[in-house]
């Protein structure tokens, strides 16, 4: 069993995950990710995968309308 792990931290989301890890591989999203998770352990970071022959890099200055071309 894997737990992939989206978003921050709560105090009740850490207390959980921590019992999770006992019995299930914690999967984080990013490096990054994966340091927040403290003395959680991280069996692995698996990054988002996108295809960029559909989904190409836009100018970086964010919004859903920048990437989606609207």
């Amino acid at each position: 069993m894997v737990t992939t792990v989206h978003g921050t931290f709560t105090a009740r989301a850490r207390r959980t995950l921590a019992e999770i890890s006992r019995y299930a591989s914690i999967v984080a999203i990013s490096r990054a990710h994966a340091r927040s998770f403290g003395d959680i352990p991280v069996a692995a970071v698996i990054h988002h995968g996108i295809d960029l022959d559909i989904y190409t890099p836009g100018p970086g200055t964010g919004g859903i309308s920048t990437v989606m071309g609207w």
